[in-house]
């Protein structure tokens, strides 16, 4: 891969606004944070967390968010030459697909916990190890429920059931060679683990359609809160 840039998270707001968050995602500027709990949505300054206004439901912002919220996972319809590069490359088991903003990578999750991306322009499986959880001294694959690119196609994030610890994955970062169905794969390790960067459990997650940055909800705290992610050589 590309080499041996690291990169971290640094939380950029904590937002409270003394309700729990069922969801929480940037505006379409990627300057505020648009919130829903059970008395509506709320516009926040995605830099202070600063509350700046309760939206109405004709608010764009408000309307992109309730039109997308049934369609973040699952198969975001392949054309015909992704469909062709992909092929049968993870042998059916795929049970979520979801393809990179700019159809570079389409990334695959399954009900045990397979986890994969194929990147199409390199002709690459790459295989993604990391969502695992112990139980009774045996450790078990998880089902991947949610798989989420950013705008730039640079990072995944993947969450799974049971171990509450959604991950980040740089998709430059270097990998060891490995074998998938006889051909040449490359295996990555998780760039973050994002339950270790707050104590609190993450219940939902999105990116800045605009810079790298992610915003998390956290029921336990009733906070919502925005990352930066920081590239370092």
């Amino acid at each position: 891969m590309k080499g041996e840039v690291q990169i971290s998270i640094r939380t950029v707001s904590t937002i409270k606004g003394g309700k729990r968050f069922s969801d929480a995602r940037f505006s379409a500027d990627g300057q505020s944070i648009v919130t829903r709990c059970q008395t509506g949505f709320e516009r926040w300054n995605a830099k202070t967390g600063e509350r700046l206004v309760v939206l109405r439901q004709d608010d764009p912002d408000v309307k992109a968010f309730t039109s997308t919220a049934l369609h973040e996972i699952g198969c975001d319809g392949f054309d015909e030459t992704t469909a062709k590069a992909v092929g049968n490359r993870f042998n059916g088991w795929a049970d979520l697909v979801t393809i990179s903003p700019n159809r570079r990578y389409v990334a695959f999750g399954s009900k045990a916990g397979d986890l994969g991306v194929v990147d199409i322009e390199q002709n690459l499986p790459m295989i993604l190890h990391g969502h695992t959880t112990s139980m009774n001294n045996h450790i078990h694959q998880n089902s991947i429920t949610a798989l989420l690119f950013d705008s730039s196609s640079s990072y995944l994030v993947s969450m799974a059931d049971e171990d509450d610890a959604p991950l980040l994955w740089d998709l430059s970062a270097k990998g060891e060679d490995r074998t998938w169905n006889n051909k040449r794969a490359i295996q990555i390790l998780p760039s973050i683990k994002l339950n270790e960067a707050t104590p609190a459990g993450i219940d939902t997650i999105q990116f800045n359609p605009i810079a790298p940055e992610l915003v998390t909800t956290h029921r336990v705290t009733e906070t919502a809160v925005v990352w930066e992610i920081v590239r370092q050589p």
